[in-house]
């Protein structure tokens, strides 16, 4: 059987100098193109030297990603050599002797190429081979009479380089379509590249960039000083992110979100610059307007209660450190109610427009009018003089209602009610301000309303004395001394834990835990009962979601709503938010409203209840039977759940009357499909005559005590 040598070199060169080089070379280049000189070398080489490639030199040439084989005219490999041998997870030794066929797999196109090679042509292709992708070179070789004897094959490996290049290719279809625009600089910030995005948000073509330097523009608050500042942090961090104003082709300004980053060589020497941006115009704009709606009152247009607290906190800590002082006005409209229920909403609506555009018109423009809720207003003067000057301006404010004011074609004539607290004389916090003149106002309306009540220190003392454990309410969220803890409710057959109640915990730094008697009266009076009950509903919220996703209880949480938050028109608004951010099944947040609340106002709060029965969330009565309303009125409100006042089942042993009234609100459960919950089960004689009554749910210490989450879920496991 003839055999052919695999590689030889032209005659007079050494071979392993000519290896050596070449790969020297090829490490340093890193270059297909050095690859492409050892095959060259390889081709032109003499055969006489084919045995010193095999012997001495066989270890050099495994350094490179080479496979060289020796193939007979029969098809048979009669010598290979090479470091891709490795990398395709064969060896010599197992290869020579057999066919070609074994270490190619049968592939068609490669006998076809062997073939062709054989029949005397030099073929060159590109094929996989196990896994890897080659090119390959056959080269016939022939014996003196000019037969073919064998094939001498070179292939290479470019499994690397092939990856290389469609990561290459990848990069350079995202540098190209990126919604990000994208522009390369040279060490001299000057540019040299951009892409479509780049053209697309500014409107310049790269031929008005390329060679221009990447500059700041200084637009706004981007003067000198912030692009020294700019560079400077690229020199030292190496990287800059921020928001920056441009202006585009057309001369419109733009804002966008930047980030350069400095690419630097292995000496530490600056090669280029990458700045990267997007348009943010749109969406600035949506936060100014998000900013602007999370502020300010939707229907006049003035601060809302949170700019409001924020404006009063700003003003207490600049009289503080200036020694000033802030006057505090409460107004209230007078039987404002009774405007709503003669002529309607569209009408108090239309009222309330004209009392704010009127307060605006009479004070300052450094003064700040706040609607807080429904027909409640303040406003904020700092700098406030003497006494004299405080009643003027409460004079001033009256003088806006000696008018009519034009509602629905009609002239329509109202009064209010002023209280006015000054910092520091009556409060030297935002909470005792604000209790200050929201009491004087009530003063006020017990005097007769249409005025205004000046609060006198006698009053202050008192009204401070009773700020015996609130002082540090408004801050309590922001040092994160509110939690909550859960009440389970159980299903009594199975005692499964099915739902829980979330009860709030003021932690206080002197005084320990204080209970929600203690401090939602004083919460709901300062109004910042608001913030404390969004809070509620968020931290509820997030916990269901905590709880789903360890798979620890999917049971409902239920949140107390105040009589305050029910009745504010921003409390939907505020559990569409605690819902849509955390992304938990509504119906899994039970909101509980006492039956008293509900009744006060029947007509407003099925209303209510029905908007947010439409968000999903699931409503609850609480202390249903309480009162003696006729249950009748079950019907008109979208309720899934009551829970049966606790005095009722206080004492089992309570007559027929409370056995009939009990008796009576089961009937009502089953014929309205509600979930009835009986409270303040203590004892088990209160669970044996709920389920008498045919309770099947019940809520008490004779299930567990509020608990932390932690041992909430460590009772909901044993069950």
């Amino acid at each position: 059987m003839a055999v052919v040598t695999l590689v030889f070199v032209a005659a007079g060169v050494g071979l392993a100098q000519v290896i050596n080089s070449v790969t020297a070379n090829m490490l340093v280049a890193g270059s297909l193109a050095f690859l492409w000189l050892v095959v060259v070398l390889i081709w032109q080489s003499n055969y006489r030297y084919h045995q010193i490639l095999f012997d001495s030199e066989h270890d050099t040439l495994n350094t490179a990603p080479l496979l060289m084989m020796s193939v007979s005219s029969g098809g048979d490999l009669t010598q290979c050599s090479g470091r891709a041998l490795e990398s395709i997870g064969m060896s010599e030794l197992t290869l020579v002797g057999k066919s070609a066929q074994v270490l190619f797999e049968g592939s068609t196109e490669w006998l076809e190429e062997l073939n062709r090679a054989l029949l005397g042509e030099k073929r060159l292709c590109y094929l996989p081979l196990r896994g890897h992708f080659f090119r390959h070179h056959f080269q016939p070789f022939f014996d003196s009479v000019g037969r073919v004897k064998g094939v001498h094959c070179i292939s290479i490996d470019l499994s690397r380089e092939r990856q290389l290049q469609e990561r290459l290719h990848l990069l350079w279809k995202i540098f190209a379509n990126t919604a990000d625009a994208i522009v390369v600089a040279d060490h001299r910030r000057v540019i040299q590249s951009c892409n479509r995005a780049f053209t697309e948000i500014t409107g310049f073509q790269d031929v008005d960039v390329l060679g221009t330097r990447l500059g700041i523009p200084q637009y706004g608050h981007q003067g000198i000083g912030f692009a020294r500042k700019l560079w400077k942090d690229l020199k030292h961090k190496g990287v800059w992110e921020g928001d920056v104003w441009n202006k585009r082709k057309s001369g419109e300004i733009y804002s966008a979100h930047m980030t350069i980053k400095v690419v630097t060589k292995q000496s530490g020497e600056v090669s280029n610059y990458l700045a990267f941006f997007t348009d943010i115009t749109n969406y600035k704009r949506s936060q100014e307007k998000l900013q602007y709606l999370a502020n300010h009152d939707s229907l006049t247009g003035l601060p809302n209660r949170r700019l409001f607290l924020d404006r009063l906190d700003q003003a207490v800590k600049r009289a503080k450190r200036e020694s000033d002082r802030v006057g505090l006005y409460f107004i209230d409209l007078d039987d404002f109610k009774q405007i709503n229920d003669s002529m309607g909403h569209a009408a108090g609506d239309e009222l309330l427009k004209g009392v704010a555009s009127r307060l605006k018109s009479v004070v300052r423009e450094t003064d700040t009018v706040s609607r807080l809720a429904g027909d409640e207003f303040t406003i904020i003067v700092e700098s406030v003089g003497n006494p004299n000057e405080v009643r003027q301006i409460a004079e001033k404010v009256l003088t806006v209602f000696d008018r009519p004011f034009l509602v629905q074609e009609e002239d329509l004539r109202i009064s209010a009610s002023v209280g006015v607290g000054v910092f520091p004389d009556d409060g030297t916090d935002l909470l005792s301000l604000m209790k200050g003149a929201d009491d004087a106002m009530y003063k006020a309306k017990s005097e007769g309303r249409n005025g205004y009540y000046y609060l006198t220190p006698k009053d202050t003392a008192s009204a401070q004395s009773e700020l015996f454990d609130s002082n540090d309410l408004f801050k309590a969220l922001e040092r994160s001394q509110l939690a909550l803890v859960f009440q389970p409710l159980v299903n009594i057959e199975t005692t499964q834990v099915v739902g829980c109640e979330a009860l709030i915990r003021w932690d206080h730094h002197h005084r320990g835990i204080v209970l929600p008697k203690h401090f939602i009266p004083h919460a709901e009076r300062s109004g910042f009962i608001h913030d404390l009950g969004a809070w509620s509903i968020m931290s509820a919220c997030e916990k269901i979601k905590d709880w789903q996703q360890q798979d620890v209880y999917r049971g409902w949480i239920s949140v107390n709503v105040s009589s305050t938050e029910f009745r504010s028109p921003e409390f939907p608004k505020r559990v569409k938010q605690a819902l849509e951010s955390t992304g938990i099944p509504a119906n899994m947040l039970v909101l509980e409203v006492q039956e008293k609340v509900i009744l006060s106002d029947l007509g407003a709060s099925q209303k209510i209840m029905q908007g947010l029965a439409e968000l999903g969330v699931t409503l609850s009565i609480d202390s249903f039977g309480a009162g003696n309303a006729p249950y009748s009125y079950l019907k008109s409100l979208p309720v899934s759940i009551i829970k049966v006042d606790q005095n009722l089942l206080r004492d089992v042993r309570g007559g027929r009357y409370h056995d009939a009234m009990l008796r009576a609100v089961y009937g009502i459960g089953d014929a309205f499909g509600l979930t009835v919950v009986a409270e303040g089960i203590e004892r088990t004689v209160q669970e044996e005559y709920v389920q008498s009554l045919g309770g099947k749910y019940a809520q008490g210490f004779l299930y567990g005590k509020p608990m932390t989450a932690e041992s909430f879920t460590r009772q909901v496991r044993k069950h």
